[in-house]
């Protein structure tokens, strides 16, 4: 199983150096984040297509239900 194909704990690495490391094995990104943020998460491309995700920090009680309202809301349109 590659880098590209298993959990990566972020707390030994830099978020930078994951995404560096994960560019040198062949993936692609796909959507950027906001990397001096506290959260936040970036999509990538394998090199076979398949898409994952670099993510770091945790949201807050408050983030995660203004979050969870807001898809409630979407849903009952």
């Amino acid at each position: 199983m590659g880098l590209l194909s298993r959990y990566i704990s972020t707390s030994t690495l830099k978020i930078p150096e994951l995404h560096e490391e994960a560019i040198a094995r062949g993936a692609r990104l796909l959507q950027p984040g906001d990397l001096d943020s506290e959260e936040g998460h970036q999509v990538y491309a394998d090199p076979a297509g398949h898409p994952f995700c670099i993510g770091w920090g945790h949201p807050s009680r408050e983030a995660l239900a203004a979050f969870v309202a807001n898809r409630l809301n979407a849903e009952n349109r």
